[in-house]
């Protein structure tokens, strides 16, 4: 509990500003296909992503190792990260060979601006979340303002 002694409002208000800043950076963007958040993409978490290649598709499930499920259905959550081009809840050939891709290297990293916000190899991860303000429509949405 902060007591205030003697110090004005704003400068508890400062102090508690600041430790928010520092004690809690920008969260980290692991792939959705990450399911142990290490950074490499596991034998098993490549069988994932190939049954849902495999299957009509895949939907929102809540309960399950990564909240998905192959199949049709509720598109209400956050669509797999191996799901880009397009977005359209179906993973195809070219998503699935990126996969394959983080798969063989050494882990993958963010790299914010490519075609999925990743690339292959060890590296940091940083928060690719476009800031709505300063982002343009097409860059927001993937596609061209009308």
């Amino acid at each position: 509990m902060l007591k205030q002694t003697g110090h004005r409002s704003g400068s508890v208000l400062t102090l508690v500003v600041l430790l928010a800043v520092f004690a809690f950076p920008a969260l980290a963007q692991y792939h959705s296909a990450d399911t142990t958040a290490d950074q490499v993409i596991a034998l098993s978490e490549l069988l994932r992503v190939i049954q849902f290649f495999n299957s009509n598709g895949y939907h929102c499930e809540f309960g399950t190792e990564d909240n998905l499920a192959p199949g049709l259905g509720d598109t209400a959550c956050s669509p797999h990260d191996s799901d880009f081009l397009p977005q359209d809840w179906y993973i195809n050939l070219s998503e699935l060979l990126r996969l394959i891709q983080f798969f063989n290297s050494s882990g993958y990293h963010t790299e914010c601006g490519s075609e999925d916000d990743y690339a292959p190899g060890p590296g940091p991860l940083s928060d690719c979340t476009p800031d709505p303000e300063t982002c343009l429509p097409e860059t927001v949405f993937g596609q061209q303002p009308i």
